[in-house]
């Protein structure tokens, strides 16, 4: 075990534990054209414009099986990524604005609007981390219920543990999205303590993310992750 500025980090490990169990939640499915106009939705996005992506996710729960059903998913990558390094990357496809140097705030309101046309949106999330430019548009556009939002550790913590929960419980439905499956299946998780202090800020505190090697990316599965964190929380 390794401390770090008073914290102390175990071995690093696959988030998923137990793939066969994961997949259970996976469908081979195709994603709706567009929303029904009786259903409620729910859109998480991750704010990437050089090497990270910019990924956007929307879900609805189920009224009857209360599963979290997965409507949306979709990342975009800028020329300058590393993604475009490997030609086996899970990434290859998605070449939207492969032609940008970086990708650009209009061309994500203009997903963002585009989408919301689709899918009746009762509200979304985005990190305040390179978002204060994204929320001043979205204003503009009168679209204040996508709202910014401090993501701690803690309440990244919280927001996985309870995407694992739910897929241990079968209360997720996602659609065989390669990109998304990909990466899910990627993530490490990294468990934090504080020594022996059993406190109820570090009680439990993990620390999700994509491998630590060139091309490996966590933003379509903190999109997914946020989206899926705001439909359970309502």
């Amino acid at each position: 075990m390794c401390e770090f500025g008073g914290e102390f980090s175990d071995a690093i490990t696959a988030w998923i534990d137990d793939e066969q169990e994961f997949r259970k939640c996976v469908y081979d499915v195709s994603f709706p054209v567009q929303g029904d106009p009786e259903e409620t939705y729910y859109m998480g996005i991750d704010l990437g414009f050089k090497n990270d992506g910019t990924a956007i996710s929307i879900v609805h729960q189920d009224k009857k099986t209360k599963q979290i059903i997965l409507d949306y998913t979709n990342v975009w990558f800028s020329g300058s990524s590393d993604v475009w390094e490997y030609d086996n990357s899970i990434y290859k496809n998605c070449r939207k604005y492969v032609g940008n140097e970086l990708l650009s705030m209009t061309d994500i309101v203009y997903e963002i609007k585009e989408l919301c046309k689709l899918f009746p949106i009762k509200a979304g999330i985005f990190d305040q981390s390179n978002g204060y430019g994204l929320a001043e548009l979205l204003r503009k556009e009168n679209m204040k219920f996508i709202e910014m939002q401090h993501f701690t550790d803690q309440l990244n913590s919280d927001i996985y543990q309870i995407l694992k929960m739910l897929y241990a419980e079968g209360l997720l439905y996602i659609p065989n999205h390669p990109v998304l499956i990909g990466e899910l299946l990627s993530l490490e998780s990294e468990r934090k303590s504080r020594g022996n202090i059993e406190s109820e800020v570090f009680r439990g505190k993990i620390d999700v993310k994509a491998p630590n090697r060139k091309g490996a990316h966590d933003d379509i599965s903190e999109s997914y992750a946020r989206a899926v964190y705001l439909c359970y929380s309502q």
